[in-house]
């Protein structure tokens, strides 16, 4: 968090950001950003929220039923080539 707050803290000049206030503010966006936004691979690509608010198997099982469908269709696409 402290690499990010820095390099977005690098675009904007030091004039911008003199208060304390100023920094709470980004790091506040930091966290919506991170907690509501981020997907995160440890947690099978949803954010944090989904988890918290168990949202997590719905959102896996619809995923799990896209790629089924997607697989039969190359399925088929794939056996109309061969013969």
């Amino acid at each position: 968090m402290k690499n990010i707050i820095k390099l977005n803290n690098f675009f904007f000049s030091y004039a911008e950001l003199k208060f304390p206030e100023q920094l709470e503010k980004e790091i506040e966006k930091f966290v919506e950003y991170y907690n509501n936004e981020r997907y995160h691979e440890s947690i099978n690509n949803l954010t944090p929220w989904q988890v918290f608010n168990g949202e997590a198997r719905t959102i896996l099982t619809k995923r799990d039923m896209i790629k089924r469908n997607t697989m039969k269709q190359r399925k088929k696409i794939n056996l109309k080539k061969v013969i």
